[in-house]
């Protein structure tokens, strides 16, 4: 009877030991399920036509759009072309009025050359007929002088010695 008694604990163990694997198996098996991502969806016919055909759409509205920018890119470039253009025009017209401009400020410093020795010029006549009016003067006569014949002015000298200035210019454009 001993040896009926092992031969049930050895069975009875073995049994219970087979029965706890299978339990460890199973609940590894719900542990892993739990943790392992959701199965991806069911992918049918329909919804990958429904895909397709956003996207086709997509595709097109972004063509579009592309034909756009290009279009405008193309207007820009025309028009930064036509800048480019006007720029070096500009620049042309900027470089002949500034040999103009050296030109004209030749022409005026000239003018102001000429014009201090008429000043000068001026003041030696003045001087020369005060001189001759006070010489004048100091014999008792009275001294005047004619009128110049390019601006039709005359000039008259008084007993005192002073001479009166003539009258500004009042002539027209010469041409130049």
């Amino acid at each position: 009877m001993k040896t009926l008694l092992r031969r049930l604990f050895v069975v009875t163990g073995v049994v219970a030991s087979l029965l706890i694997g299978a339990l460890s198996i199973d609940a590894a098996a719900a542990w892993t399920r739990a943790a392992a991502p959701p199965a991806a969806p069911v992918v049918t016919v329909a919804s990958l036509q429904a895909q397709l055909d956003a996207e086709r759409a997509r595709s097109a509205q972004l063509s579009e759009l592309l034909q756009s920018l290009d279009a405008h890119s193309q207007e820009l470039t025309t028009g930064l072309a036509a800048a480019e253009a006007r720029i070096g025009a500009d620049l042309k017209v900027a470089q002949s009025m500034s040999v103009q401009l050296v030109a004209a400020k030749k022409q005026l410093a000239t003018l102001r050359t000429q014009m201090a020795a008429a000043k000068a010029a001026l003041a030696r006549a003045a001087a020369a007929a005060s001189t001759t009016t006070a010489a004048a003067a100091t014999t008792g006569s009275k001294a005047t002088t004619g009128s110049s014949g390019t601006t039709g002015t005359t000039t008259t000298t008084s007993t005192s010695g002073a001479v009166a200035s003539p009258p500004p210019y009042e002539g027209g454009d010469d041409g130049d």
